[in-house]
């Protein structure tokens, strides 16, 4: 598996103080499929709105409640534009406070790039017993497939890419080695990396689950 050392699923790390935000505009025809503004398929020349839902602190990353949506800052955009990442673009967005005033900066992120679907074949399936295991948030015990796999062949070679969830009309944003080490050297913030080998998801859910804590890379 050490072709699959080299990349790191891309995800929010959940810090308290980060923004997570919402659709201004319920009835925006453009966020019935958000999924499809993530890879590309959608372009948009007006900006999509949202509205700050909880959180204080603007960081590199901002979430939004519609979950496959990611914004990002002018910082991440600078940095991957300087050195040529590649697999990704943007659409313009606008972000409001709980006041009304615009909060500057920020882009939302599409990544263009692919690889082929996630192979749960070549993950093993473990069962993950907080009881017995204290790496494990509390809960019931649940079975989970550890590592995230797919065809080497079916990646596209961008920086940046998506590997589609065989089982869900949703996806694992990925990065290789030379975004990871890119946002480490610039403490890029309220951003999680999982190395792949080392990823774990519980079977028939919906992308939460527990990981390993000396796994990632939090920033």
């Amino acid at each position: 598996m050490a072709f699959f050392d080299s990349f790191y699923s891309f995800s929010s790390a959940q810090h308290p103080s980060a923004l997570h935000v919402d659709s201004s505009d319920k009835t925006d025809e453009r966020m019935k499929d958000p999924y499809a503004i993530t890879l590309g398929l959608e372009h948009h020349i007006e900006p999509l709105e949202f509205n700050v839902m909880i959180g204080r602190k603007p960081m590199d990353l901002v979430t939004t409640s519609l979950v496959v949506l990611y914004l990002v800052s002018d910082r991440i955009i600078q940095a991957f534009t300087d050195v040529g990442i590649t697999g990704w673009s943007t659409y313009p967005v606008m972000l409001w406070d709980k006041r009304g005033n615009e909060i500057p900066g920020y882009h939302g992120l599409t990544v263009t790039g692919r690889s082929g679907p996630i192979d749960d074949s070549r993950s093993v399936r473990m069962l993950r017993d907080p009881a017995t295991d204290p790496t494990v948030d509390a809960g019931a015990p649940y079975w989970a497939w550890v590592g995230l796999f797919f065809k080497e062949e079916s990646w596209d070679g961008s920086d940046i890419f998506i590997a589609k969830n065989p089982t869900e009309i949703s996806g694992y944003m990925i990065v290789n080695t030379r975004v990871r080490d890119l946002l480490i050297n610039m403490k890029a913030t309220n951003i999680l990396l999982r190395p792949l080998p080392r990823v774990e998801r519980r079977m028939l859910d919906t992308g939460e689950f527990a990981m390993p804590r000396d796994s990632t890379w939090e920033f």
